[in-house]
């Protein structure tokens, strides 16, 4: 079974531009996501 998510179409992806030669690190997020079959993790 596939299950698509996605934003809102009136919604835009928000971008973080990092200058060249440079990075950042953000921390990880477990999302759990359940319906009344299935049980799934999402990392974000």
């Amino acid at each position: 079974k596939t299950i698509r998510l996605s934003t809102n179409q009136k919604s835009n992806p928000t971008l973080f531009p990092t200058p060249v030669g440079k990075s950042f690190v953000c921390d990880e997020i477990d999302l759990p996501l359940s319906d009344t079959k299935n049980n799934a993790t999402l990392e974000l």
